[in-house]
C-alpha cells in the first residue's frame, strides 16, 4: 500500500490526480443510481397515481436522494468515517429499490443501469484508493483537530 498519510510536501495538483477519479465516481454513481431509482420507481409503483402527485412525490424522493449522496460525500471528504456506511447504505438502499422492479416488466436498459449503478458504486467504495483516500482524509482531520488544541495550549 502505497503512502497513506498526506504529506506537508504533497502538493495540491498531485493529492488531486489521486483521490479525485475514486471521489468524483463514486459521487457520480451516487447521482445516477438516485436517478434511475426515481424513474424506475416512477414507472412501476407508483403507475397508478394521478400525475402531478406521481410528479411530486418522485421530486421529493429525487431531492431527498440527492441530499443524503451529497451530504454523506461532503462528511467523508471531512474525514468522518461514519459517512462511508452512510453511503454504502445508499448504494444497497437503491439497489433493493431497483431490483423487485423487474415483475413489472420495466425498460431492460433502464433496469439494467439501475442495478449496475450501485453495484459500481459498491465497488468503488470497497477499492483500495478510495480506502487509502477515506483514511488519509480522517487522518488529516485528526492533525487538524489537535493542531488546534496545541496551538491554544502554547497561547
Amino acid at each position: 500500500m502505497a503512502s497513506s498519510v498526506l504529506k506537508a510536501s504533497d502538493s495540491i495538483a498531485g493529492v488531486l490526480r489521486r483521490y479525485l477519479p475514486v471521489l468524483l465516481g463514486t459521487t457520480a454513481m451516487a447521482i445516477l443510481s438516485g436517478i434511475l431509482v426515481t424513474v424506475l420507481d416512477d414507472a412501476t409503483y407508483l403507475r397508478r397515481f394521478d400525475p402531478s402527485l406521481k410528479a411530486q412525490m418522485s421530486g421529493w424522493s429525487l431531492v431527498a436522494l440527492a441530499t443524503v449522496a451529497v451530504f454523506s460525500n461532503a462528511m467523508m471528504v471531512c474525514g468522518r468515517r461514519w459517512a462511508g456506511v452512510v453511503l454504502a447504505s445508499y448504494f444497497a438502499m437503491c439497489l433493493m429499490l431497483v431490483v423487485p422492479t423487474l415483475q413489472y416488466h420495466p425498460h431492460t436498459l433502464a433496469y439494467t443501469l439501475g442495478v449496475v449503478c450501485p453495484l459500481c458504486g459498491l465497488l468503488l467504495l470497497n477499492s483500495e484508493r478510495h480506502r487509502e483516500m477515506r483514511h488519509s482524509l480522517l487522518k488529516l482531520r485528526v492533525l487538524r483537530h489537535d493542531g488546534g488544541r496545541a496551538a491554544d495550549r502554547s497561547a
